[in-house]
């Protein structure tokens, strides 16, 4: 009896769990609404709850903050709940006074509703350091007097072994725990640290929820291109578009891992805390972003599932009067981006002449041809790519050995 008095005990005192499918926020952060940027939202915009809209960007000159503005497409958001998102830069200090970041504030989302966006929301990506929470909650207090929407933050994980959060979440409306974070490495030598790891995303998950404050989980999409100098030493990153970096400068590229992410969605989704209250994706898939995913990866790993893999080499006769002539191609049927480094092709005779296009080469070996990158692009889900040709003597079968 003992014994099942205290299973009844321990069962009662368990915190309920909640499991299931989640809603989903995404974030446009474009500066500029480019036709790609528009296309996307309203291609993609209908299958999440919000969208999560940059709308202004403060910087600091001589402890003054220096507004630049987002003006959104408004025919592309139309239909959408939109949670105006103020993105507020580095500031070290002091905190005695909001330096007019309240006035921000409140005109942000005047403007935003004037211009005819459902405003919901107005949020503060702020990254402050952990030191900073107490002056972070006088911003917020007075920003959040002067706002007409409720006022949210975005928090990091650091962040959860402060005494000073509960404050300044007290002094919010809500919060979104962003689980991700990219820190550059010192040398082209290091290692890159994933961003995001999904032990920690998880840890940090179940510690936020000890709060009992309901969160969304901020979770990525995103990538970097990072350059290195001659020597080795780290110069900088690109993202959304690749940009000529000179011609002695090493590229490593980063990203959030599908397979990673996608294992985060799939335990929350089987079992979460309650506190959860949805995701929020960094940021939504534009065709004009190559560095983040592309939306049949985001697709899949919305539903808590690692993108399928699936490419698929091509060997076609050209053009009609070059007998003998055949193009290659890859074709990507997967939901991810894939990389091609090899494509081989063999005939019944050795080739006359072969070629490679879109940086592969072409090798000669025996009946074979082998078509090879030392630099691979990404090919996106769907995209074909040429890869080279060769000339065969007429009336030659030439099939496809293999693709890596």
């Amino acid at each position: 009896m003992a014994r099942l008095f205290l299973a009844l005990l321990l069962v009662a005192c368990t915190p309920p769990r909640a499991a299931g499918p989640m809603g989903s926020d995404a974030y446009v952060w474009q500066r500029a609404w480019t036709p790609p940027v528009s296309a996307a939202v309203v291609a993609h915009g209908g299958r999440f709850e919000r969208l999560g809209v940059l709308a202004a960007e403060v910087t600091w000159a001589e402890g003054a903050p220096v507004v630049t503005e987002v003006v959104p497409d408004a025919g592309a958001l139309a239909g959408h709940d939109v949670v105006a998102v103020l993105r507020v830069a580095s500031w070290a200090g002091p905190f005695d006074a909001e330096l007019g970041l309240a006035e921000v504030a409140a005109d942000t989302v005047r403007r935003f509703r004037d211009d005819g966006h459902a405003v919901v929301e107005l949020q503060v990506d702020f990254d402050a350091a952990s030191s900073q929470l107490g002056g972070y909650t006088s911003w917020m207090g007075a920003i959040r007097a002067a706002s007409a929407v409720p006022v949210t933050i975005t928090a990091l994980p650091d962040w959860l072994a402060r005494p000073e959060l509960p404050a300044l979440l007290a002094a919010t409306d809500g919060w979104t725990l962003q689980v991700h974070d990219f820190s550059a490495p010192a040398t082209v030598a290091d290692p890159l640290a994933p961003i995001l790891d999904e032990a920690e995303a998880l840890a940090a998950i179940e510690r936020a929820a000890t709060l009992n404050l309901p969160f969304r989980v901020a979770l990525p999409t995103y990538g970097y291109t990072l350059a290195f100098a001659p020597d080795g030493a780290y110069i900088g990153a690109t993202a959304e578009r690749e940009v000529a970096w000179k011609t002695d400068v090493t590229l490593r590229s980063v990203r959030a891992e599908p397979v990673r992410v996608a294992t985060v969605v799939a335990r929350l989704t089987q079992d979460r805390p309650p506190e959860v209250l949805g995701l929020a994706w960094f940021r939504l898939p534009t065709e004009q972003d190559v560095q983040a995913w592309r939306w049949a990866t985001l697709d899949a790993v919305m539903n808590g599932r690692a993108p399928t893999a699936d490419v698929r080499a091509l060997v076609e006769p050209a053009e009609a009067g070059a007998p003998g002539l055949f193009d290659v191609r890859v074709h990507n049927r997967g939901e991810d981006d894939a990389l091609v480094t090899t494509v081989r092709i063999h005939g019944g005779d050795a080739a006359v002449v072969a070629d490679g296009q879109g940086g592969f080469v072409a090798q000669t070996v025996g009946a074979e041809v082998h078509f090879r990158s030392k630099t691979p692009r990404p090919l996106a889900p769907g995209a074909t790519r040429t890869v080279g040709w060769a000339r065969y003597p007429s009336g030659t079968e030439v099939t496809v050995d293999g693709v890596e």
